[in-house]
């Protein structure tokens, strides 16, 4: 009898800290300085809630953060198919534990130490 096993791929790395694109090594309890969300709208499109069980997009964060700070939790970098590069789980007065892309986040200015 032929028994094979199969390995489960780790599908992330918690780091403690990030360089980021706009040059600041981000570091877990950082604050980062959110401004104003890149959707019409005004919602956040790289700031947002994720399930992580199924990957999927719930909720972008209201306009009604702008402005306002948030905390750094976790840092957390995918190689999976969906899902590849550095991600932040952020908290901040009023939410919790969602998202934060922030490489594309610093491409546009959706926080404060942006690449204008």
């Amino acid at each position: 009898m032929n028994v094979n096993f199969l390995i489960a791929q780790k599908s992330y790395d918690k780091l403690n800290e990030f360089e980021a694109l706009n040059g600041i090594t981000y570091k877990i309890g950082d604050t980062i300085k959110l401004k104003k969300g890149s959707i019409a709208n005004g919602e956040f499109e790289y700031v947002y809630f994720l399930n992580k069980v199924n990957h999927v997009l719930h909720e972008n964060l209201s306009k009604e953060y702008s402005d306002k700070f948030i905390t750094i939790k976790k840092i957390e970098r995918y190689n999976m198919k969906l899902i590849k590069g550095v991600y932040f789980v952020v908290s901040g007065q009023g939410f919790k534990n969602y998202t934060l892309d922030i490489q594309n986040a610093i491409l546009t200015c959706e926080i404060e130490d942006c690449i204008e």
